[in-house]
C-alpha cells in the first residue's frame, strides 16, 4: 500500500469501486483523468421556439410565474416585474430583446431567476430540460448565418442544437435592464 502524503488519502484496494457505484448511483458521469478540457455544469431551457443553456452559476431558481405587474415606460423586452419572497424581480423576454417586438402573447411562464455580476433579474422561459454536464470540447464557435443579433449574446453552440447564453455580455448589452432616473 502506497504512504498517504498530508493533505492526500491512501489509495486502497476497492477505492475505485466504490467511487464508480456512487457516480452511477448518484448518475453522474465518471470523469476520466485523461479526458480532454473540462465540464461546464448548464441548465438547459426552451424559450422562441429553441434550445438554450446558461451557466448554472448564474441561476439562483426556477419558479413559475404568478402575477406580473407591468412597469410604465420600461423597455419593450421586460415583460413587467414579479414578486419573489419578498424581492422585487424584473422579467426579461429575450424573444423581444433578441427580435424586437413581437405579436401575441408569450407562452412562457415559468421564471428562471439569475444573478450576474451583483444583478438579479429572471428570465422569461417556456420550458426547463433540466441541469447538464456538458464538456467545453463540444461547444463550437457561433455559425456565421446565425441571426446577427442573437449571435452577439451567445458564447457557442452544440451540435445538438443548443446555444449557450452569455450572461455576462448580455446584462453588458446597450439598452438590456431599464435604467435609473432621478437620484
Amino acid at each position: 500500500m502506497k504512504e498517504a502524503h498530508e493533505g492526500q488519502a491512501a489509495e486502497r484496494p476497492g477505492d475505485e469501486a466504490i467511487l464508480r457505484a456512487r457516480a452511477e448511483a448518484l448518475g453522474l458521469p465518471i470523469a476520466d483523468a485523461g479526458a480532454e478540457g473540462d465540464c461546464d455544469m448548464v441548465l438547459e431551457f426552451a424559450m422562441i421556439r429553441s434550445r438554450f443553456a446558461i451557466l448554472l452559476e448564474h441561476v439562483e431558481a426556477a419558479v413559475k410565474i404568478g402575477e406580473i405587474f407591468s412597469i410604465p415606460q420600461a423597455p419593450p423586452h421586460i415583460s413587467g416585474i414579479i414578486r419573489r419572497r419578498g424581492r422585487v424581480i424584473a422579467l426579461v423576454n429575450l424573444e423581444r430583446f433578441f427580435r424586437g417586438q413581437v405579436d401575441g402573447i408569450a407562452d412562457a411562464d415559468i421564471a428562471l431567476v439569475v444573478r450576474v455580476r451583483g444583478k438579479t433579474f429572471a428570465l422569461q422561459v417556456e420550458e426547463i430540460y433540466g441541469v447538464t454536464r456538458l464538456p467545453r470540447k463540444d461547444v463550437l464557435p457561433v455559425p456565421d448565418n446565425f441571426d446577427r443579433v442573437e449571435a452577439r449574446y451567445i458564447s457557442g453552440v452544440t451540435l445538438a442544437g443548443m446555444s449557450i447564453v452569455n450572461m455576462e455580455r448580455l446584462i453588458e448589452a446597450e439598452g438590456f435592464a431599464a435604467r435609473r432616473t432621478g437620484a
